[in-house]
């Protein structure tokens, strides 16, 4: 997985982490314990402290149906993309099953659009 919170992300936070006894890093199977210390005493709530982990994803299904529609629309018109991959018919008929709400087809969909826009920034490759 990625860290994507930002104070994480400091290479001062980094080395301080490293250099932690790791006995402040994992007590049994509890991460974090220094942290979860530290935010205990400035008052989070204990529920807070002991939820598990809760994963985020991007909610492209909905993406493809508003802000990338237009993305999506114009890579997949892409004539090279069709050469021999799946025709034009079948690549229309999953993007309006997709936008419809009849099927959930984001993850082939995306998988397209990278593909294309990969064929679109390498012509020569394909």
């Amino acid at each position: 997985s990625l860290e994507v919170r930002s104070p994480f992300l400091s290479p001062e936070i980094v080395t301080f982490a490293n250099r932690l006894p790791a006995k402040l890093k994992r007590n049994g199977s509890t991460m974090k314990v220094l942290l979860r210390r530290v935010l205990e005493r400035q008052g989070f709530p204990e529920n807070l402290l002991r939820q598990k982990k809760q994963g985020f994803t991007f909610p492209v299904a909905r993406a493809l149906k508003t802000d990338l529609k237009p993305l999506m629309i114009d890579l997949l018109s892409n004539q090279e993309l069709y050469d021999g991959l799946l025709s034009r018919n079948q690549a229309n008929h999953l993007v309006e099953q997709h936008i419809t709400g009849k099927c959930n087809n984001y993850r082939i969909l995306f998988n397209l659009m990278a593909f294309a826009a990969w064929q679109r920034k390498f012509p020569q490759i394909s």
